[in-house]
């Protein structure tokens, strides 16, 4: 896991747009791996910003990297979780190891510490939550079933991706957003030769 900080203000306030040109955002840094990787990255529109989850396997396993990408501050719709205090958090990440040992730990949560700029203004409570002890992995990187990764800012979730969202939602303890997120772009890099399928959710219909 690994989160840094810029000097540039935090928005004020985000705009949850569907007509947020995702085309100007700098690609996502895959994580780096060994040996013959395939890549998956999904990008998920909230009301936060928008969250770049990358799935990457190789022959030492799984890994996840996870991004923020706020947006502008020229919006007229301000969420409850919209942070007000001059933070940066486009370059914060955080980055998982989905180790294929038996001893390994695969659930668990983590904290991500912002320092604040402002001493008299609240410092935003950001955590990650994970459960893939039951995951079911098919031939891509990410999986298929029985896992969640979830993101809570303020006690409300603001991203959940996976099937088991009421253990997510049992296990944060905290309030689901009334704009639900929106997956607005799915990019898969497979290498090697081999025989590969996909399938992909938009608008409620399977593609």
């Amino acid at each position: 896991m690994s989160h840094h900080h810029s000097s540039s203000p935090f928005p004020s306030c985000f705009r949850p747009s569907t007509d947020t040109d995702i085309h100007h955002l700098p690609p996502p840094t895959p994580p780096p791996v060994s040996g013959n990787a395939n890549l998956t990255t999904c990008l998920y529109q909230t009301d936060l910003g928008l969250f770049s989850l990358t799935w990457s396997s190789s022959l030492l396993g799984h890994s996840l990297h996870l991004r923020l990408h706020p947006i502008d501050d020229n919006a007229s719709y301000c969420s409850p979780v919209s942070l007000s205090n001059p933070l940066s958090l486009s370059t914060i990440s955080f980055h998982l190891n989905i180790k294929p040992f038996l001893f390994w730990k695969r659930h668990g949560s983590k904290k991500l510490h912002v320092i604040n700029q402002e001493p008299d203004t609240p410092t935003p409570r950001i955590q990650i939550f994970w459960d893939l002890s039951r995951a079911r992995f098919g031939s891509g990187p990410e999986p298929q079933s029985r896992f969640y990764i979830a993101v809570v800012v303020e006690r409300e979730v603001v991203l959940v991706v996976g099937d088991l969202t009421k253990e997510a939602f049992a296990k944060t303890k905290a309030l689901k957003q009334e704009r639900p997120q929106v997956l607005v772009l799915r990019r898969e890099h497979v290498f090697g030769n081999r025989v590969y399928t996909t399938r992909a959710r938009f608008g409620g219909k399977t593609e």
